[in-house]
């Protein structure tokens, strides 16, 4: 019964001296298989905290120095249009344009007859040609619903027409207000 109890002690002390030598290997054969990596993103823009529609471009306009007497003069925008659309859905949108007097520093208003602005199609969206946004808000440029993501329309061009009495030798500003709004949609 002694001999008994002692195999019985050694198979018990064997079993639990396996049990924990082979434990560790166990665990490392788990770590050569297994690992956890991280994943980070970060946005950054204002397209998803407004609808997902933002007009993040627009051209501005220098006519530069001119003589005395020109009645008209001819600009190109160095900047196109750009929005951003990340709405996921087709519906289109149309930005439009209007231009305010043109002032100079001692507050004389350029007598403006005419603001056109012709803007070049491109990348899905649909620029107008000859559009007066003088003191007047029109539609410059369209899009269809298709282009999704960051899109950038063609050269935009400008023709400032003046009637030449009133004119003084002065610099004059004025502003553009640019205006992005989605399509309305009839159910």
């Amino acid at each position: 019964m002694k001999r008994m109890k002692s195999k019985i002690a050694a198979s018990i002390s064997a079993v639990a001296l396996l049990t924990v030598a082979f434990a560790p290997s166990a665990a490392f054969a788990d770590d050569n298989f297994n690992k956890t990596g991280n994943t980070a993103i970060s946005f950054t823009g204002t397209a998803a905290e407004n609808g997902g529609l933002v007009l993040d471009e627009v051209p501005s306009f220098d006519f530069g120095s001119t003589s005395l007497g020109s009645a008209q003069l001819t600009a190109t925008s160095s900047t196109p249009f750009k929005v951003t659309d990340i709405r996921g859905s087709e519906v289109g949108y149309s930005i439009t344009a209007k231009a305010t007097d043109l002032k100079s520093t001692t507050n004389k208003t350029l007598p403006t007859q005419q603001f056109l602005v012709s803007t070049a199609s491109a990348n899905g969206l649909v620029g107008l040609s000859d559009v007066n946004i003088f003191e007047i808000s029109n539609t410059v440029l369209t899009s269809n619903g298709d282009p999704i993501g960051d899109t950038t329309a063609g050269t935009s061009k400008a023709v400032l027409t003046m009637a030449t009495n009133g004119v003084k030798a002065e610099a004059y500003t004025g502003t553009i207000n640019y205006t992005l709004a989605e399509d309305i949609v009839n159910p």
